[in-house]
């Protein structure tokens, strides 16, 4: 017979027998299985991005834009002699609005002015003093998207110029994995295509280029990869 072994004497040849162990076949099928997700953590690569110089740097560009009808925005439409006329009507999601005697007019994307001036040129058939005001009463919320690696994904609600720090700002700031040189912003434009800028805001924190921090428009879409 055998002389029967302590427990203390089992646990050691237990942990010796597992230090003797060929990790090295375990540790590359791990690496194997993890290479997709390695991949996918690699920094996007943007393909015919426009120029930066496309999108606008300086607040006074902005300022000097009279400020677009948006699908959602409440209208008041005033007629100097004709008051029964006068009407408050809100876009609808088609752009559109509806006024008594005359045909809908699409607004959305147009200028108050502009849309004075429409409205006018189509009562002026019909009535002898056709002179309109167009108010803007309320003002649809708009939008601006912060995803990727930013602590956390948000939607800043566009209340005037932001710039691209400002609304990563807004998000939580940058997470440690954040490639801040290769940050892209997404716009979709009026006639229904999309421009791609990737904007280095690493020469914004350093100092070495601050125009690379441009200014956002509305349903801009900021990715941080």
């Amino acid at each position: 017979m055998y002389p029967q072994r302590s427990q203390k004497e089992k646990d050691s040849m237990t942990l010796k027998n597992a230090s003797t162990i060929n990790f090295k076949p375990f540790i590359a099928l791990l690496l194997v299985l993890m290479m997709p997700a390695l991949q996918s953590c690699q920094a996007v690569v943007v393909k015919n991005a426009a120029p930066v110089e496309l999108a606008p740097a300086v607040y006074e560009d902005q300022f000097d834009n009279e400020y677009s009808i948006q699908v959602g925005d409440l209208l008041g439409i005033k007629f100097f002699e004709n008051p029964d006329l006068d009407e408050e009507v809100r876009v609808r999601p088609d752009g559109r609005i509806s006024l008594q005697l005359i045909d809908e007019i699409m607004v959305a994307g147009m200028k108050p002015s502009e849309l004075k001036k429409v409205i006018g040129e189509k009562y002026s058939h019909i009535l002898n003093d056709y002179r309109v005001s167009v108010i803007v009463r309320e003002f649809m919320p708009q939008k601006i998207f912060v995803t990727g690696e930013v602590h956390t994904a948000t939607v800043v609600t566009y209340n005037g110029p932001l710039t691209v720090l400002q609304a990563i700002a807004y998000a939580g700031g940058f997470t440690d994995t954040a490639k801040e040189g290769r940050v892209v912003v997404i716009r979709r434009l009026p006639n229904t295509n999309t421009r791609v800028f990737q904007v280095d805001i690493k020469k914004v924190l350093d100092g070495t280029d601050v125009k690379q921090d441009v200014l956002l428009a509305p349903y801009d879409t900021v990715y941080v990869p």
